[in-house]
């Protein structure tokens, strides 16, 4: 960060130092970029403090990688990673929806942020680009939503597909009017449901089978 001196030749004594504004590499003070970047930069700050004391965690060993909320989480159901992450999902997915979405496909925009979470404007084009892409690829049955998590600089969306080429045919279709967003995707698919599994009315999703 470039600091800027501020020369004050009729006063004696130890002259002031300023911090220059990042922010007015955006554009002048005062202008919608000034004021947006200024906006962006106080919500950043608000949200690293609480993801800060969400890591001071008083069990000794343990680093919290979401809120449990009231989802009632355990231990186990996080995957085996030191990395703080936030998480938003579904509970769970019928097993009939289950056998019907066999590919598990990522939708994944990456965010340059000096904090864990992006910045307001990039959250705003997310949630856009949610808005089209989901209702999208759930149409008849193509395609099921399960669970958000943003950690080391990316946001993944996850879901359960019917297909990799009629899920990206969706995708491609809903966004074709918007401007470019820097999508990355990932499909696998995955095994059979083993026959308890299948014996059952439901399958629990938990940040640990949604993200692995």
């Amino acid at each position: 960060m470039a600091s800027l001196l501020l020369a004050g030749c009729s006063h004696a004594g130890p002259q002031p130092t300023a911090q220059r504004d990042h922010c007015l590499d955006k554009g002048p003070a005062n202008s919608e970029a000034f004021e947006r970047c200024a906006a962006d930069r106080e919500a950043q700050k608000t949200k690293m403090l609480k993801d800060v004391l969400a890591v001071l965690d008083t069990t000794p060993g343990r680093q919290p990688l979401a809120e449990t909320g009231p989802d009632g989480y355990q231990e186990a159901d996080f995957p085996q990673t030191p990395k703080v992450l936030n998480y938003q999902g579904e509970r769970s997915i019928s097993v009939a929806e289950k056998q019907a979405l066999p590919y598990k496909v990522r939708i994944i925009w990456k965010y340059d942020s000096p904090y864990p979470v992006p910045g307001p404007g990039d959250v705003y084009r997310m949630g856009q680009m949610r808005e089209q892409v989901v209702p999208a690829v759930e149409a008849q049955g193509l395609a099921k939503f399960v669970c958000t998590v943003t950690a080391d600089q990316q946001v993944q969306w996850i879901f359960y597909a019917k297909s990799e080429e009629t899920f990206m045919a969706q995708v491609n279709a809903a966004l074709a009017k918007s401007d470019p967003s820097p999508l990355v995707f990932t499909a696998t698919k995955e095994p059979a449901l083993s026959s308890e599994m299948a014996g059952a009315q439901s399958i629990r999703i938990t940040p640990k089978t949604c993200m692995e």
